[in-house]
């Protein structure tokens, strides 16, 4: 399957890493290996733009775990949210290093930009690290970060705006003031399940939140990209501003997806910021995906172990999550593709080639093309499995979809021309991941 293109009967020849022929495979160069993809569906390797790693056991080993886990669902790109109040100049040089000799999938970063001695930094970043997205918090859970104001995130994208037109900011779209009145009397209540959580998180905020975000990307003329929508009033408003406003994109992640308060898990597996929704809110985000509003699906996996999880909830009131990255792909086949009949063409667009033109990494990553890195996930479009966290070589013992049935099996990984994964098997005992430069 060819983003641009759509399905294409064809077969592929791949030398040194790349592709270098799509073509009848009778006229094909006679190979070393030969892979037989009779009944499956070829994609390009599945790029999973929202990621953070160092919940778990602290950053090299979540690149080294989370990475591999990743490779079981076709992942083979991750976009990795870098936070903290320390100068990136100081802690990037050993965070790529960590890129380039642990991870297993490629890795592009996006910058936290947390403190006026970060923002002052952006200009370094982006000429002497090659790092072009970057990330702001309207709103961000209490305790954890402090949240920003519309004046610093203003002046910070004006900044981004004076470089590459690959440069953009994500931002987390809530209106603080209003969630943190609500989030106070939550906890004070007592009250837990998803519905309550939910009440406690008004769609205003959201709806607010994706205002202020698109007027700061007009005015700034800096690309913003809208993370983690949860609502369909926030989808609403983008919308219509779509229309008006060419400089905003959005993304939702698969917990909205394939979740609603109602759904039967342990209220505190998914007390997640942003809440989980209604049925109605969920419906309305999947429509968004199918008309092309939402541009891109993310998972926001932050792994944590059992014990993580409940001191996230004790420490700050919220969940941590567990291995989600390798199930981005099933979630989806299964949701949207066997579930609700979003053309395949369509839904895979949203992880593979949409994210990689979004964040200046196409043609290298997101298509099958000459010249492409061979980044390919062979999938059975009709097999089912039962997730079980113990198969997901995650440091999360734990799985919010324990047990779910998914129909879309990656039977096959390749990345770089390597066949990393096959049946479920992780191949490879070492990664061979880099960190992509872009700009």
């Amino acid at each position: 399957m060819i983003p641009e293109r759509g399905m294409v009967r064809a077969g592929l020849a791949i030398d040194e890493g790349k592709i270098v022929a799509i073509a009848k495979e009778s006229v094909l160069p006679e190979g070393r290996e030969i892979i037989d993809a009779s009944g499956l569906v070829v994609m390009p390797g599945i790029i999973d733009p929202h990621v953070h790693l160092g919940f778990g056991h602290g950053f090299e080993k979540d690149c080294r775990t989370e990475t591999r886990s990743a490779l079981l669902g076709g992942v083979t790109t991750i976009g990795c949210f870098i936070g903290g109040t320390c100068l990136h100049s100081q802690t990037f040089p050993e965070l790529e290093r960590i890129f380039n000799t642990q991870a297993f999938t490629d890795v592009f970063p996006h910058l936290c930009i947390n403190t006026e001695e970060q923002r002052a930094e952006i200009p370094v970043y982006v000429n002497q690290f090659g790092v072009t997205s970057f990330k702001f918090f309207m709103f961000c859970i209490p305790g954890y970060m402090p949240s920003q104001s519309n004046a610093f995130i203003l002046n910070g994208l004006r900044t981004i705006a004076k470089f590459s037109s690959y440069c953009l900011a994500s931002i987390h779209a809530e209106e603080a003031s209003i969630l943190t009145e609500q989030w106070n009397n939550f906890f004070r209540s007592g009250k837990k399940t998803l519905i309550e959580w939910a009440a406690h998180n008004p769609v205003e905020a959201e709806e607010l939140g994706v205002i202020i975000a698109a007027s700061l990307a007009a005015m700034s003329q800096c690309r913003v990209n809208i993370v983690h929508l949860a609502t369909a009033a926030g989808l609403a408003r983008i919308r219509a501003l779509k229309r008006i406003n060419p400089f905003i994109t959005v993304e939702t992640i698969t917990l909205y997806l394939t979740l609603n308060c109602l759904s039967e898990v342990a209220p505190e597996e998914a007390r997640w910021s942003p809440a989980v929704r209604s049925s109605e809110d969920q419906e309305a985000l999947w429509r968004g995906v199918e008309e092309g509003i939402i541009d891109t699906i993310g998972t926001d996996q932050d792994c944590v172990t059992r014990e993580g999880l409940q001191k996230f909830i004790q420490d700050y009131g919220v969940s941590g999550s567990s291995a989600v990255t390798p199930l981005l792909l099933p979630l989806l086949l299964t949701e949207g593709y066997h579930n609700r009949g979003i053309p395949l063409e369509k839904l895979i667009s949203k992880i593979t080639i949409n994210p990689a033109q979004l964040w200046g990494i196409y043609p290298q990553k997101g298509t099958i093309a000459v010249g492409s890195d061979a980044d390919l996930v062979l999938v059975d479009l009709n097999r089912e499995f039962e997730v079980d966290y113990r198969k997901l070589f995650s440091v999360a013992d734990w799985s919010l979809y324990q047990g779910k049935r998914l129909k879309g099996f990656p039977v096959m990984t390749i990345k770089g021309g390597e066949v990393v994964m096959k049946e479920g098997k992780i191949l490879p005992e070492w990664g061979k991941g880099k960190r992509i430069k872009r700009g």
